[in-house]
């Protein structure tokens, strides 16, 4: 059975993420419009790349382990975002 838990990092005014663990879901909360996530491991490899993501990406394919949600807006603005998978 999985944990309750859930990590956010605060990236800038405005913009963070959130792993939910019970549905294995990255919520994106944000005002602008994101125009591409990019999913990385800790070695920098890209697991999973996605053009116009939706606000809740589902990631139950991932192993545990830590990540980093790399954001970009539609205004070629940047966010690099940690979570954890446990």
């Amino acid at each position: 059975q999985k944990m309750n838990t859930a990590v956010s990092d605060v990236i800038s005014p405005g913009v963070y993420v959130s792993y939910y663990a019970p549905g294995n879901v990255l919520k994106i909360f944000t005002e602008s419009d994101i125009k591409q996530i990019t999913i990385l491991d800790v070695s920098g490899r890209i697991v999973k790349s996605i053009q116009n993501p939706e606000k809740s990406i589902p990631l139950h394919y991932l192993k545990k382990g830590y990540y980093i949600a790399h954001l970009t807006s539609t205004e070629n603005e940047i966010s690099n975002m940690p979570f954890l998978i446990n």
